[in-house]
């Protein structure tokens, strides 16, 4: 076979990507939310972690006020990472 031949055999059946695979190679649906939502939490946790050990520190509510601090950074986090991990459309 000449070079002409193996050429016009690759494109012989050849799909358009088209939306829906597109985001099925980009990784966007349910298990990609819940993955980026666990991850956007753990991001959360560590980003209020400074705040919530200054806050600890304030007497009688201190402790409260940090646990708050860390449980925003927490769902705010993984929601965040859930929202970005479903894609565009959708559940969100």
């Amino acid at each position: 076979m000449n070079t002409v031949t193996l050429d016009s055999m690759a494109f012989d059946s050849f799909e358009v990507a088209d939306t829906d695979c597109l985001a099925a190679v980009e990784g966007e649906g349910f298990v990609s939310a819940v993955a980026e939502g666990f991850v956007g939490a753990y991001t959360g946790a560590t980003a209020a972690y400074r705040p919530a050990t200054w806050l600890w520190n304030i007497p009688a509510v201190g402790p409260y006020l940090a646990l708050g601090t860390e449980a925003i950074g927490i769902v705010s986090g993984a929601y965040a990472g859930a929202k970005n991990g479903w894609g565009d459309g959708g559940f969100w």
